[in-house]
């Protein structure tokens, strides 16, 4: 039986942060349980897709999942359990905002199978806090943690921002020695985006706040790599720390090429050689309440297409690209001319039996993409 991994995406928050440009709204009364009722009905609407897969993973996204109550979600879980069977080791991750970790209800959470936590610091400096519009300050992220490890959580992630604007090095190194001083499994580093029409990208362009140069992010890059290092954690993807054994097997899934159903508002999926994305939540919540599957958007992928994404989503990670399992004959002559321009540029490296990106590659991967795209 083939293996599948599955996203839920909970599209509530307490506040919008200003650089995020995922689907969320704010959270109204009366919605949660309608939206959780209709993502319960999707599930049974494409139950074929999972009847004949073992589900391996399973990722509450948002928005914040972490706002609800644990016997809500549970409700997804439970019908995910009705139309499939799970693996044994199963990885169930809840993405957690530090200001609704609340004892008894993660307590909640961890009985009905939530075995990793994803939490969402970003920073642990008060001032960028404010700035990226979150609605915690660094002790609730301290005080989070604590209670996350005293629920039982032995599977946790944080996630921090690199490339605040107005922070200094010493700023975000501070932030990166709180991150280790609470021993995660896991640390995401992510580079500030500035995706457009979020209120950080139209603050950039009336010129209230500068990005970081590109030498500070390559400085603060490489000062990542060898702090982390020092401290057990090694670095798989692109943005991606670990202890040994503890990477993210959800998101494994995507680098890898595997297969993934997306249940819920604006939630994307990938299987049998084909893409698919939801409906919005109000055209969601009204297609599903007519027995209706909410596709929004649908592409069957070519051979060639498949191929260079699986190629492009195997770069993400460390060890690269395997020559063995992709024959770049197998590719275009235009795409064999890319990696070789790439190559010179230094931003890539082959060898006999990988291709990968080097450190500067690295650090200047969304250029890399956008070019191999």
């Amino acid at each position: 039986m083939k293996s599948i991994s599955v996203y839920i995406h909970i599209p509530f928050c307490i506040k919008k942060c200003s650089y995020c440009s995922f689907y969320s709204i704010r959270a109204q009364s009366g919605i949660v349980e309608k939206y959780v009722d209709a993502v319960v009905e999707e599930i049974n609407l494409r139950k074929e897709l999972l009847s004949h897969r073992k589900i391996k993973t399973v990722y509450f996204g948002g928005g914040t999942p972490s706002l609800l109550n644990p016997h809500i979600l549970e409700k997804i879980i439970e019908t995910l359990h009705q139309v499939s069977s799970f693996h044994e080791d199963a990885e169930i991750t809840l993405e957690v905002n530090p200001e609704t970790v609340e004892e008894g209800k993660f307590y909640g959470f961890r009985r009905m199978g939530i075995n990793r936590i994803s939490l969402g610091a970003q920073s642990f400096n008060d001032r960028s806090l404010k700035l990226l519009k979150r609605v915690h300050d660094s002790a609730k992220i301290k005080r989070a943690f604590e209670r996350l490890r005293k629920i039982g959580f032995e599977n946790i992630n944080i996630d921090v921002i690199m490339g605040i604007p107005s922070e200094e090095k010493r700023d975000f190194l501070h932030t990166l020695e709180e991150t280790v001083k609470l021993n995660p499994e896991h640390i995401s580093v992510y580079s500030l985006e500035y995706h457009k029409n979020t209120p950080l990208y139209l603050d950039m362009m009336d010129g209230k706040i500068t990005p970081i140069s590109k030498e500070l992010e390559r400085v603060l890059y490489f000062e990542t790599l060898e702090l982390l290092k020092r401290r057990g954690y090694i670095h798989y993807e692109i943005s991606n720390y670990s202890k040994p054994g503890k990477e993210s097997r959800h998101n494994l899934n995507y680098w890898l090429g595997g297969e993934y159903i997306g249940f819920g508002a604006s939630s994307v999926s990938y299987f049998n050689g084909m893409w698919t994305k939801n409906e919005e939540i109000y055209s969601f919540l009204e297609k599903v309440n007519r027995g209706i599957i909410p596709i929004r958007r649908m592409e069957i992928l070519s051979k060639d297409k498949r191929k260079r994404m699986l190629f492009i989503l195997n770069l993400r990670l460390v060890k690269g690209v395997s020559l063995e399992e992709y024959r770049l004959h197998d590719f275009s002559p235009n795409f064999i001319e890319k990696l070789k321009a790439l190559q010179k540029m230094g931003l890539m490296i082959k060898d006999t039996e990988t291709i990968r990106l080097s450190d500067e590659g690295i650090i200047l991967s969304n250029e890399v993409f956008s070019l191999l795209i």
